[in-house]
């Protein structure tokens, strides 16, 4: 949660990782409820571009995912939700190191380039997007990108956004 409204009227984000090979996708948010449509939209991402499915989904206690309509998704289509236990961010580890990660990056992006502050929702998609691109330990080195070989096509369009949000 930022509290700085940004340009294009964002407040919140999701994040969504992969634990075995730590892409992540994220999307901005106006309001919280609607983390269950972006991840119908990210399950039907993966089945598209992937033909595969979602195995299990580790989360916070958070009434988002903690809800009817969450659960009911999550069953429908064998997703298993796992939580963490009430006020135990260690259990949900990866995802806090990613958060720190991106919100690290982000601050870094923000400050160093000199754009306004209401500029963090293009900030964080740029840092979440380079850090996709970097290599990883759990992928013996190779780049996220190329190990999602169906994303690579869309690396071009991103790099003219990234000069685009930057160069400003």
């Amino acid at each position: 949660m930022s509290p700085i409204l940004s340009v294009s009227g964002f407040k919140y984000y999701v994040l969504f990782t992969d634990e075995f090979s730590r892409y992540t996708w994220i999307y901005p948010m106006r309001r919280k409820n609607e983390v269950l449509t972006h991840f119908q939209n990210l399950v039907a991402l993966i089945r598209n571009l992937f033909n595969g499915s979602i195995k299990f989904l580790h989360n916070d206690n958070d009434t988002e995912y903690v809800n009817h309509a969450f659960s009911h998704f999550c069953q429908s289509l064998g997703i298993q939700q796992r939580f963490s236990c009430p006020h135990t961010p260690q259990q949900n580890g990866l995802a806090e190191r990613k958060h720190r990660h991106i919100a690290t990056m982000t601050r870094t992006l923000l400050l160093t380039s000199g754009v306004p502050q209401n500029l963090w929702v293009e900030a964080t998609l740029t840092s979440v997007y380079l850090i996709n691109l970097l290599p990883t330990l759990f992928l013996l080195g190779i780049h996220l990108i190329i190990g999602y070989m169906v994303l690579l096509p869309c690396i071009l369009p991103f790099v003219f956004l990234v000069a685009l949000v930057f160069l400003i």
